[in-house]
C-alpha cells in the first residue's frame, strides 16, 4: 500500500492521551514497527506480547489510516509490515564518563546517524548536555527536521538507574517537551546489540559487556532487558575477583572493574614503562590502538584483562545459561586479542563437558562498537521503554 498527500507527524500517531485498550494496543504495535523497521505480524506479536489476532487488527487499522504499509514481500512468516512515510525522529544518547555519543534516525526507518564528542559526564552537566543537544541539532538538520520533530529520547548513563543523579534534568533546558527514558549504559548497549549487533532468533538470552572507563553489562531475553528483582542483574563489573585487591568505586575490593576498566589498564601500561617512555596512552582507546600496532606490552595487558573477564563470564554462564556473549565498549575494540584471552579464561571456569552443547555459546566482539549504547537507547525509548522481567 502506498500513501498519498503530506506525511503524518509521528507525535500525533503515538499520542497516548485518553486511549481505549484497543487504541493503546494499536500504538504499541506501531511503536514495535518503528523499532524493528520491518517485521512480520508473527514477530510483532512476539515482540509486543499481544495475540496474533490483536496484532492483525491493529495492523489493519494502521494500514487503513495510512500509517503502515503491508507487503508485497512475503517470507516464511507472512507479509512484512513497515511504517508509511512519517515525520519524526528518535534519539538515543550515551553519556559515558569521557564521551557523549548521539544516535538519531527517522521513525519510519532508514540509516541510524551518529556523532560523538569527548566531553562526557566527568566534565559537568553544562558541557555534556550542551554538546549532546548541539549534535542532535546537527543530525536533525541533516534529515531536514528540528527539535519539534523529536518523538522519543533515550539516555544511557554510567550508573545504576536507581542510584543515578537526575541526569535527564540537564537536557530539560534544551528539550523541555521531550521526556527522556533513562537506563544504565550496560542495559542500553545490550539492547542495541540484541537489535542490531547480531543475527539470532528473538528468544535468545544475550549478555553484552560494555567495558570502557567503567565496566557495565546488560542482559536481554526475548527483546526485554532483564534487570532482576531489584534491578541489579548483570552488575558484572562488581563481581569480586581479588578479595584483597584495589578498592572499587562501589566500596568493595578487587571487583572485576578494578582489573579491566580503562584507568586500571592505563596504569598497568604506565607501570610497565615507568621511566622508559614518555609517549604513553592516557585513555583506553589509545591503548587498544597500540595493541593493533603490534606492541607486546599493550597486548599482554589486554590479554590479562580478557582472561579475568573470561573467568567471570564462565561463572555467569554456570548460573545463567546465556546463548550469546558480546564484548563491547573500548575494550571490545581489541578484537581477537581480547576474544581469545576471554575464551582461555572461560575454559578455566566452565567444565569441558558443558562446551559440547549444540549450538555452543556464541562469544564475539561488538560489531556496533561505540554506537551500541546510543543505538540501544534510541530503540529502547522508541519502544516506550519495555519493562524488564523480574527474577
Amino acid at each position: 500500500m502506498t500513501t498519498s498527500g503530506a506525511p503524518r507527524h509521528a507525535r500525533d500517531a503515538l499520542s497516548t492521551r485518553r486511549l481505549s485498550v484497543r487504541e493503546a494496543n494499536t500504538v504499541a504495535v506501531l511503536r514495535a514497527i518503528m523499532v524493528l523497521s520491518s517485521a512480520s505480524q508473527a514477530r510483532l506479536a512476539r515482540w509486543t506480547g499481544l495475540s496474533q489476532a490483536t496484532v492483525s487488527g491493529a495492523v489493519a487499522r494502521l494500514q487503513q489510516n495510512g500509517l503502515v504499509e503491508v507487503g508485497p514481500n512475503r517470507d516464511e512468516r507472512g507479509n512484512r509490515v513497515r511504517c508509511a512515510p512519517m515525520i519524526g525522529a528518535a534519539v538515543g544518547i550515551e553519556l559515558a564518563h569521557d564521551r557523549v555519543v548521539v544516535a538519531l534516525r527517522r521513525v519510519d526507518g532508514g540509516r541510524v546517524l551518529h556523532q560523538s564528542s569527548v566531553h562526557g559526564a566527568g566534565e559537568g552537566k553544562e558541557l555534556w548536555a550542551g554538546t549532546a543537544v548541539a549534535m542532535v541539532d546537527d543530525l536533525l538538520d541533516t534529515l531536514g527536521m528540528d527539535r519539534n520533530d523529536i518523538v522519543s529520547l533515550g539516555l544511557g548513563v554510567p550508573t545504576p538507574v536507581e542510584h543515578q543523579p537526575p541526569w535527564e534534568k540537564a537536557l530539560i533546558e534544551y528539550l523541555p517537551d521531550v521526556q527522556a527514558v533513562v537506563d544504565n549504559l550496560g542495559n542500553m548497549a545490550a539492547f542495541g546489540e540484541y537489535l542490531h549487533g547480531t543475527e539470532h532468533d528473538d528468544d535468545v538470552l544475550l549478555l553484552a559487556v560494555h567495558a570502557s572507563h567503567e565496566v557495565d553489562a546488560g542482559l536481554v531475553f526475548a527483546g526485554r532487558v532483564w534487570r532482576g528483582a531489584s534491578g541489579h542483574a548483570a552488575a558484572l563489573g562488581h563481581i569480586p575477583v581479588e578479595p584483597a585487591g584495589k578498592r572499587c568505586r562501589c566500596g568493595n575490593r578487587g571487583c572485576l572493574e578494578t582489573l579491566i576498566s580503562g584507568p586500571h589498564l592505563i596504569d598497568q601500561v604506565r607501570q610497565a614503562h615507568l621511566g622508559r617512555r614518555s609517549d604513553l596512552p592516557t585513555i583506553l582507546d589509545d591503548l587498544v590502538t597500540r595493541v593493533h600496532a603490534g606492541e607486546r606490552v599493550y597486548a599482554r595487558v589486554i590479554q590479562d584483562a580478557g582472561h579475568a573477564l573470561g573467568r567471570v563470564l564462565g561463572e555467569v554462564f554456570l548460573v545463567v545459561n546465556v546463548d550469546t556473549v558480546v564484548l563491547g565498549g573500548d575494550l571490545g575494540r581489541a578484537g581477537d586479542v581480547l576474544a581469545e584471552a576471554v575464551r582461555r579464561g572461560w575454559t578455566c571456569t566452565v567444565p569441558a563437558s558443558m562446551e559440547t552443547v549444540d549450538p555452543p555459546v556464541r562469544l564475539r566482539t561488538s560489531r556496533l562498537g561505540r554506537a551500541a549504547a546510543a543505538s540501544g537507547a534510541l530503540a529502547f525509548a522508541l519502544a516506550d521503554a519495555p519493562s524488564g522481567w523480574s527474577a
